[in-house]
């Protein structure tokens, strides 16, 4: 059997042609929320401040309503309270540190009713809940909960409350105070929903199991094809890089080949080409060889003339740091024939559109004290 990389253009066609006829399953990949971007997604200490926040009957206009909403997931006791305090990590007695504490507040400061919440996210439950639960031993009503992502059995008198349960009783109250609420926090609290949900969703549908069950062999030998192509083009550039021209290739990876100007020379020029089968484009990134130089072109701002050379060329000058990279430029494929003599137009490109910008930038950075 021939290996894929070997096949004809016709043979490819007669095998692979109808691979993707019709329609290709497209797998959504939702917006990131708040806690994604800011890198705390699954982080037991953040959700349990933002319920925190929540629970208490300041700033966001909801009142009590978290506390309702719990008490809507506890079928056989009554929770609610007029007067409390919201604590994070309660010392308990044995010098365990408890997620969330309720505590209602009286006038003669001796609560009659607690509430413990054992916050978990991906955490397995190790916790010492009997001295969680002995702490308030002189309150006469406690509660104890334990808040997962998803059911599991607890010990008595605790129970097992899922995020998915609590803040689907929210949802379910929201409409009596929307009026009343602040926007920004109506806004956090949507995120912080929707990041709970996320937890829930499927990450792929029935039909796209579907399609790589019954073309997922072909669809491997595909991909299979895409990266020896890249190596191909890889292996073109780095060993048919035409010598005549003062730049030379002097390493390579999976996704790029790197070029320098000369022995003395103070840059690197790297060419990425992994998306030119998927986008149909590849990038050059040009770079400084040590950080010392790098720091002394930072530390002046680029003068008009080579700004205007940048431009006038299509080439972005980095403003921030991205290792030691200076400048960059995405190109575009426009046809398949124009890989065929890929090194040919990578070194016109250097020399069309590089060089001069080169030579400027390294004359600005000689003269820099």
């Amino acid at each position: 059997m021939l290996r894929l990389d070997q096949y004809t253009t016709a043979q490819l066609e007669k095998e692979y042609g109808t691979l993707f006829d019709g329609h290709v399953p497209k797998v959504d990949v939702p917006l990131p929320t708040y806690l994604q971007v800011a890198g705390y997604p699954n982080h037991e200490n953040v959700f349990s401040n933002i319920y925190q926040f929540f629970l208490r009957q300041e700033h966001h206009g909801l009142g009590n309503l978290f506390l309702a909403a719990l008490n809507d997931c506890c079928e056989n006791d009554d929770i609610t309270m007029e007067s409390y305090q919201v604590m994070r990590e309660y010392p308990s007695t044995n010098g365990g540190r408890i997620d969330l504490v309720l505590k209602e507040e009286t006038l003669n400061g001796n609560p009659s009713k607690v509430i413990i919440i054992e916050n978990k996210v991906h955490h397995y439950l190790n916790n010492d809940l009997e001295d969680y639960w002995d702490t308030f031993s002189k309150v006469s009503m406690r509660k104890g909960i334990v808040l997962t992502l998803y059911p599991q059995w607890v010990e008595s008198p605790f129970i097992n409350i899922t995020h998915k349960q609590w803040l689907e009783k929210v949802k379910q109250r929201l409409g009596n105070v929307l009026p009343g609420m602040n926007t920004k926090y109506l806004v956090m609290l949507q995120d912080f929903m929707e990041h709970i949900n996320g937890y829930y969703q499927k990450n792929m549908s029935m039909e796209a199991f579907k399609f790589l069950f019954d073309k997922g062999a072909q669809v491997y030998e595909m991909m299979n094809l895409v990266d020896k192509g890249v190596s191909a083009l890889n292996d073109d550039l780095y060993k048919n890089f035409n010598t005549g021209s003062q730049w030379r290739p002097i390493g390579k990876s999976d996704v790029y080949v790197s070029f320098d100007n000369g022995d003395n020379g103070i840059f690197t020029l790297d060419c990425f080409i992994p998306g030119i089968f998927r986008s149909k484009e590849y990038l050059f990134e040009l770079c400084l060889k040590d950080k010392q130089t790098f720091e002394k072109w930072m530390s002046s701002k680029p003068p008009q003339p080579i700004m205007d050379l940048a431009v006038s060329n299509g080439i972005t000058l980095h403003e921030g740091r991205i290792n030691t990279r200076i400048a960059g430029k995405t190109y575009y494929v426009k046809s398949a024939e124009d890989l065929d003599n890929f090194s040919e137009n990578v070194l016109n490109n250097i020399k069309t559109e590089w060089a001069e910008l080169v030579e400027a930038i390294n004359q600005h950075i000689i003269q820099t004290p």
